[in-house]
């Protein structure tokens, strides 16, 4: 079976190891990333397309989009509608967007035909959004027959919402995370794809045990707490708080493996691929 993940970028190379999962088991997949994850997750085809997290977009959302979309936090969330559904909050994000699927499929087009993207038989869209806001083109897709799945790995459906264009073609829904099943009333849960050949136990341990915590977000991971009580515990015992933070996914990997304790987050929410990789090399 031929399978295409679609994602905005390799989040937490989550995408890539469905994809290699998929492959191991026999199928042809290949994950296509509307940009690059500045911390060097592997890459497939990766389409380079502008605007989708430059300063200036960042500046600009501050402006004209929702705040509670902006602002990621560690507690569950409880919408009135279920599921939530992303609306433009008017017409300034109405039209940045609309400008950006525009400027977007002008570039999408032709590498569509240079990758056959079009050739796969199940779209996985990993965040569940596709290539374009608008959902134009996965919905072309369906109508050639193709199935569609989406597949939530956390805040894109806890803040920013379904597409309901895309939400209503989608066969399938999935996540990885076990809070969201209580934010789509058709949705299964599936476990991290996750290989631990990669790594290697770590058989001793630090005479000054090294704690480590690795925030993408430090409200999202209650991690001002964290680092508060890890710093009274270095007054008391022979301990050391190591912060990984704003460093390639390959350096984070390095320290985590010479670190002896991972605190993940503190909150309602669940594990990350941050806490198997800690588990996997510990």
């Amino acid at each position: 079976m031929k399978i295409l993940h679609i994602a905005p970028f390799n989040m937490a190379g989550v995408p890539i190891e469905l994809v290699l999962a998929e492959r191991d088991l026999g199928h042809y997949s290949r994950l296509v990333t509307l940009s690059r994850d500045w911390r060097g997750y592997r890459e497939d085809i990766c389409l380079e397309l502008p605007w989708i997290d430059s300063p200036l977009l960042r500046f600009a959302k501050r402006f004209v989009s929702d705040r509670r979309v902006l602002q990621k936090k560690n507690v569950r969330e409880s919408p009135e509608q279920i599921p939530r559904v992303w609306k433009p909050r008017g017409w300034p994000e109405q039209k940045l967007v609309a400008f950006r699927d525009w400027l977007w499929e002008r570039e999408i087009q032709p590498s569509l035909k240079k990758y056959r993207l079009l050739d796969f038989d199940i779209y996985q869209l990993d965040g569940g959004l596709g290539f374009l806001r608008s959902g134009k083109i996965i919905r072309q897709l369906k109508q050639m027959g193709k199935k569609i799945v989406c597949c939530y790995l956390g805040s894109d459906l806890r803040l920013r919402g379904v597409i309901s264009a895309i939400d209503e073609i989608s066969d399938l829904n999935l996540t990885t995370e076990f809070d969201l099943q209580k934010l789509h009333p058709h949705i299964h849960h599936i476990f991290f794809p996750f290989d631990a050949r990669r790594f290697q136990v770590k058989t001793t341990e630090n005479k000054v045990l090294r704690i480590c915590h690795s925030p993408t977000d430090r409200q999202a991971k209650g991690s001002e707490q964290i680092i508060a009580v890890v710093k009274e515990l270095e007054k008391r015992y022979p301990v050391r708080l190591v912060l990984i933070e704003n460093v390639p996914h390959a350096k984070a990997l390095d320290i985590k493996a010479k670190c002896d304790i991972m605190i993940d987050q503190l909150g309602e929410l669940g594990y990350g691929i941050s806490s198997l990789e800690a588990l996997a090399g510990d």
